[in-house]
């Protein structure tokens, strides 16, 4: 999101192409809308040193493979994301520790339960550019807040996705181990791609706390 010195062309800049903007846009849009969430935690932080972006250990250290991860964390308590680290990846794998209650994907009306007693399960979900893998909390008013204003937005209608049979949007499943990837596709020239996904990650951006919009 800052303006580097390098006029390099291998070096994107938000700047570059109107599709890139737009996509900037759309997130800054989206980032807007977790103000209050992002204040809630940094009020936590102030009170009590609880970081905003958390290891999945942190609230599931009882699951040995939580402190395996290093692809995936939690932006407080109620968001799980996993981005996507590799150029070109469509789809990430994504952990859920076992009795971590019903998280909602948050570009479809996916549904991930895990219930107490049952072993973790990781699942496969698709993730093309501008669509990062993020799931939220059931019960989350920020989550599904959220969710509405992707769903008024239009922001989440060119994700199309084919989810496994017991993993079907708008319901729960406890049985299924994958969710379907998708080959999404993206108009943007190829040296914008990974930067600017990355760069708004609005999730992994409160890290800039002078840029956080209250």
């Amino acid at each position: 999101t800052h303006i580097g010195a390098s006029t390099s062309p291998v070096n994107a800049q938000i700047y570059d192409t109107v599709l890139s903007m737009a996509h900037f846009a759309k997130f800054t849009h989206i980032f807007a809308q977790l103000s209050s969430y992002r204040k809630e935690l940094l009020n936590l932080a102030q009170a009590k040193g609880i970081p905003l972006l958390r290891p999945m250990a942190m609230h599931y250290s009882y699951d040995d493979k939580t402190w395996e991860l290093d692809e995936q964390f939690l932006f407080g308590k109620d968001f799980l994301i996993a981005p996507a680290l590799q150029d070109g990846a469509v789809d990430v794998s994504v952990y859920f520790p076992p009795g971590s209650g019903t998280w909602k994907h948050i570009w479809s009306d996916t549904v991930v339960r895990m219930d107490a007693g049952e072993k973790g399960r990781t699942v496969e979900v698709a993730s093309p550019m501008g669509f990062p893998a993020v799931f939220y909390r059931e019960g989350c008013l920020h989550g599904d807040e959220l969710r509405k204003f992707i769903i008024d937005k239009g922001y989440s209608s060119t994700y199309t996705w084919d989810p496994s049979p017991s993993l079907s949007q708008g319901k729960e499943s406890q049985d299924t181990n994958t969710i379907a990837s998708t080959t999404g596709t993206s108009s943007l020239p190829p040296k914008v791609i990974l930067t600017i996904d990355i760069a708004v990650l609005l999730f992994i951006a409160v890290s800039s706390m002078t840029c956080l919009l209250f």
